[in-house]
């Protein structure tokens, strides 16, 4: 119920060329963001040392 209102106004609301803009490219970064830090989680030697312990416990 709440998506749906926060849709509307979203949908309803005032939209200047230079704010849409910045916004887009703010968007990109976050998701650039998001994706480095995914990479970078499974590149890391201590993730590696947590997902082997977490292995070894999860064994009969």
């Amino acid at each position: 119920l709440v998506g749906v209102a926060m849709g509307y106004l979203f949908g309803v609301e005032r939209r200047y060329p230079l704010t849409h803009r910045v916004l887009n490219y703010v968007a990109m970064l976050g998701v650039a963001a998001v994706v480095a830090s995914l990479v970078l989680s499974q590149l890391s030697p201590v993730w590696g040392h947590m997902r082997d312990a977490e292995s070894q416990e999860d064994q009969w």
